[in-house]
């Protein structure tokens, strides 16, 4: 489920999963929560979610999180 392979195909896989909070992102929504209920018809389970937003950390697009707020990369 988080990559792509023979047997998972991208729009199942995590990747697929970043695009819906990264269109939040630029319009500017930082709570962590209101981009859930935004987008979370884009996702079966929150673990998708909470997966999307790892794979967001480890591509340095978000920094932290404090308390309700994603800190996004400015560079």
């Amino acid at each position: 489920m988080i990559l792509p392979n023979k047997i998972t195909s991208f729009n199942e896989s995590v990747l697929s999963k970043l695009t819906p909070i990264m269109k939040e992102l630029q319009r500017g929504e930082r709570n962590i929560f209101k981009i859930f209920k935004l987008t979370h018809s884009n996702y079966e389970e929150i673990n998708e979610y909470l997966y999307a937003l790892d794979i967001l950390f480890l591509l340095d697009v978000v920094e932290k999180i404090d308390g309700d707020k994603l800190y996004v990369k400015t560079n």
